[in-house]
């Protein structure tokens, strides 16, 4: 704990940064790295209906379970995989330190945080968990945090109480962000159920085209999937989402905010 307080301060040195935005010859406002995220990170925090995204999702999640079970048409075993991070576990506290100390994102800081195996569980997360073992359906925990830190990404998970959490059901990433490889080993041995995560690539990787539309009709063209075999979870603060808006051009906050605010629809 000491040394991740360390190496926390430390970086502060070197990330921390405010970029002054002048609006006109009197005024001058001050862009905050991280300003971008604080209403997401409180409304994820802070709402309750963000709570009962989660409970009603796992609520469907359970019943939906039960009839995929009674649908299938194999004698294979069955599988449902999950995400991790604002999945199962919740991150936010880690975005919030950003907030509070004006950092931006760095490979460094989230191991640091992974690290310290101190995530809580998500509302619903670990109640489905176990509802899944009940009925005979195993629980693979299908998340892009870097086999590096795996030890304390299984000390979290055992901690909190989630069923199936040991190292032949936990698949982290070690070369790509993309987990049909990892989708595809269970499905050797299992009928994937269901799939569940707060990004679509976490169902399909042919989710991750949104340069065109934003990936809405691919999404539209796969309704039927949605609350059947994909449970989608709310998580406003990153994501794949983001991507259609930001440029490899962008250099500071402001353009990033911009580039943001010319895309919404107004009227």
């Amino acid at each position: 704990m000491k040394r991740f307080l360390f190496l926390f301060t430390v970086s502060l040195l070197f990330f921390s940064c405010v970029e002054k935005q002048v609006v006109n010859e009197d005024v001058v406002i001050e862009q905050n790295i991280s300003d971008n995220l604080l209403n997401a990170v409180a409304w994820f925090q802070q709402s309750a209906e963000n709570e009962a995204c989660y409970i009603q999702a796992f609520n469907l999640a359970k019943n939906q379970l039960i009839l995929n079970i009674k649908n299938s048409s194999t004698n294979l075993p069955k599988a449902v995989i999950v995400d991790i991070d604002e999945t199962m576990l919740d991150n936010s506290p880690f975005e919030g330190y950003l907030i509070k100390n004006d950092l931006e994102f760095t490979s460094d800081l989230w191991s640091q945080w992974v690290q310290l195996a101190a995530a809580e569980a998500l509302p619903g997360a670990i109640d489905f968990s176990l509802f899944a073992q009940q009925n005979n359906v195993e629980v693979f925990y299908v998340s892009n945090r870097h086999v590096d830190n795996f030890q304390p990404t299984l000390i979290n998970l055992q901690q909190k109480g989630f069923a199936y959490a040991d190292s032949s059901h936990v698949l982290l990433k070690s070369t790509t962000s993309d987990k049909t490889e990892r989708r595809a080993i269970i499905a050797e041995n299992f009928e994937i159920i269901m799939l569940i995560g707060d990004n679509l690539r976490d169902f399909d990787e042919k989710f991750k085209q949104r340069q065109t539309d934003f990936g809405k009709n691919l999404t539209s063209d796969n309704a039927n999937l949605f609350g059947t075999k994909y449970i989608i979870l709310p998580n406003p603060m990153y994501g794949e989402w983001q991507k259609t808006y930001r440029s490899d051009n962008d250099t500071t906050p402001t353009q990033e905010f911009n580039r943001m605010r010319d895309m919404i629809i107004g009227f």
